[in-house]
């Protein structure tokens, strides 16, 4: 029985041997090599690009200007001169990171894309079509809330009590992709400008959370959220008055963040 197993072994062993060498084997093993090389490349480029350059870009759906219907969300880190200042700049741009880090974590459950980091600053878009209920509001009330229920956090490690400015709007933009060996998608429209100019009234208008009527005009679907109109302006560049709304919420109204003279701080 022993001599048996021990030819049954070597047969085996022999049958391996042969198709190891064989041409098939060789075929089989480097279109494997090759798959897996490719699929890593794809998925290095995926996550240097992002997720929603790189299928556009694969597709070719941004390669001529196409318009498109969007929201567009600012979220601005409120007196960030002044934390700039008293932080340095590096442990300001870790502070940054943490707060980016943080709204990106606490609103991942709503659908968007991060168009781009600005400074101190994340903006937001998706299609006018993909939402009707107010996911802007819903994002802008989460941000709000983390970082009311993250002071303490944030005053042990920097001696900070960050807060936010939200501003919204929604209109039509021409989406291409643009760069030669970085691409990414720009959107170019008046909704982006109405939207900066509207992130700069927050502070004015003492409301951490502010969109126009563009926004509002869009949603078709009550809202979890009551609204009250703050004003109607003229906003710089533009010809006609705008309607600008706020939230009615305790949480809407700008706190300023604590800043703490810094003394025996490791920065």
């Amino acid at each position: 029985e022993m001599i048996e197993n021990d030819l049954a072994f070597a047969k085996a062993l022999s049958n391996t041997k042969d198709f190891i060498f064989s041409g098939f084997f060789v075929s089989y093993f480097v279109y494997y090599y090759l798959l897996c090389s490719l699929i890593s490349f794809l998925r290095r480029l995926r996550k240097t690009f992002g997720e929603n350059v790189f299928y556009n870009y694969i597709i070719g759906k941004y390669s001529e200007p196409k318009e498109e219907d969007r929201f567009f969300m600012f979220i601005d880190l409120n007196d960030s001169t002044s934390i700039a200042e008293q932080l340095g700049h590096t442990k300001y741009s870790r502070l940054l990171n943490n707060c980016f880090d943080d709204i990106i974590r606490v609103t991942k459950p709503f659908k968007y894309v991060i168009y781009q980091f600005v400074g101190d600053e994340i903006v937001l878009t998706w299609l006018t079509k993909d939402d009707s209920n107010g996911r802007a509001l819903h994002i802008a009330n989460t941000v709000h809330q983390h970082f009311e229920n993250s002071q303490n956090i944030y005053q042990e490690k920097f001696n900070i009590e960050p807060s936010f400015k939200v501003a919204v709007s929604r209109g039509k933009v021409n989406a291409t992709l643009v760069g030669d060996t970085s691409k990414t998608v720009a959107y170019h429209g008046d909704v982006l400008n109405t939207t900066a100019r509207l992130l700069g009234l927050c502070k004015k208008y003492k409301h951490n959370t502010l969109f126009t009527r563009f926004y509002l005009n869009k949603l078709n679907k009550p809202l979890s959220f009551q609204t009250k109109l703050v004003d109607t302006i003229k906003l710089k560049g533009k010809s006609n008055h705008t309607k600008v709304y706020g939230l009615s919420s305790k949480l809407d109204n700008v706190k300023q963040p604590k800043v703490i003279t810094l003394t025996n701080i490791a920065l």
